[in-house]
């Protein structure tokens, strides 16, 4: 009799664990391959969910005993993060749980993407215009990256205090 009374109360409480909303295996809960994706126009979602899994803070926050609200924070920091490195200045991100699906859900707005195409410069000499349609045109992950010699490319030193701005040109 007391086994089934035990037993009944272990029910009753996970039932009520449920019911309430809580998750019920956080490990598979904070998986990005298990993330819910709404409003994702742009890329492919597999593409997001491999880059989350990849992101260290993703990885970190998405530990079991990390509490969830920090984890869905981190979430959508990486998601901004990675639409704005991709060319959406505007994009915004919201994470929460859903606990009538028992996932997270990740909303997405990307907003407008911006492209740089083709550079002109003018009022600069031919060398001057030159160098600095090779510096603005390099490709970032080069840029980014340090060389052999161990020193990270530099603005060319004829640029170093001139303001650049971004014009509009939207896709």
């Amino acid at each position: 009799m007391r086994i089934r009374m035990l037993v009944a109360t272990c029910m009753l409480l996970t039932l009520g664990a449920v019911a309430q909303g809580a998750p019920e295996d956080e490990e598979s809960l904070r998986d990005p391959r298990n993330i819910l994706f709404e409003g994702v126009q742009s890329f492919d979602v597999s593409q997001l969910q491999k880059r989350l899994a990849l992101d260290i803070d993703v990885q970190v926050a998405g530990h079991p005993k990390n509490p969830l609200p920090d984890f869905l924070k981190t979430l959508e920091d990486a998601l901004v993060a990675g639409y704005r490195n991709s060319g959406f200045p505007n994009a915004r991100a919201a994470a929460r749980f859903d606990s009538k699906r028992q996932r997270v859900v990740a909303r997405v707005d990307e907003g407008p993407r911006y492209r740089c195409f083709q550079v002109r410069v003018s009022g600069l000499a031919a060398d001057e215009s030159s160098a600095l349609i090779a510096y603005l045109t390099t490709d970032a992950q080069s840029v980014h990256s340090i060389p052999a010699s161990g020193k990270a490319p530099r603005r060319p030193a004829m640029f170093r205090d001139t303001r650049i701005e971004r014009t509009s040109g939207s896709q």
